[in-house]
């Protein structure tokens, strides 16, 4: 039941407002993503099973604080997470080589890499020089990610699901 809830709550967070026009009019397409990230939380098939899971839901904006307009601060979004201490993260608005504010990294690896969880990011859409979407961080393995981008609403709007197993 907890994991369906979670799949439930991945599928509504990830459904977002893309005005990209080159999104999909057709049916929906299946990308998928490899086997994920397991660098952290793995080999615990011996432990006792999890009783709860605490999940957070962050829109990062770009890392762009609101108090500084035009920079990059990943470490106050890291000590924000670590602080609410989250079993598992869904980012949104993460850019990965955008250079948008000087920025041309990885946000979700980085983020990933400062609180020692594992990620995958998950492109919505092509944003100056890079990609701008959500990722996932998790204190457990992610394994077979499947994203799924639906075919456009309106001329405006389109949507995605994701899939994902621990």
């Amino acid at each position: 039941m907890m994991k369906f809830a979670l799949f439930a709550l991945a599928g509504f967070f990830l459904l977002a407002c893309n005005k990209d026009p080159y999104m999909p009019t057709g049916p929906a397409t299946y990308l998928e993503l490899g086997n994920g990230d397991a660098t952290y939380g793995g080999n615990n098939d011996a432990a006792a099973k999890l009783t709860s899971l605490k999940y957070m839901t962050y829109n990062i904006h770009a890392a762009n604080p609101p108090g500084a307009p035009g920079t990059v601060d990943i470490n106050a979004i890291a000590n924000v997470i670590a602080t609410a201490n989250p079993d598992i993260v869904f980012l949104q608005e993460v850019d990965k080589g955008t250079n948008r504010n000087g920025y041309t990294g990885d946000m979700a690896a980085e983020l990933a890499g400062k609180l020692k969880m594992n990620f995958s990011f998950y492109s919505s859409i092509s944003y100056m020089r890079g990609l701008y979407g959500v990722a996932i961080l998790s204190k457990y393995p992610l394994k077979a990610n499947k994203n799924t981008c639906c075919r456009k609403r309106t001329k405006r709007t389109s949507s995605a699901y994701l899939v994902w197993r621990w």
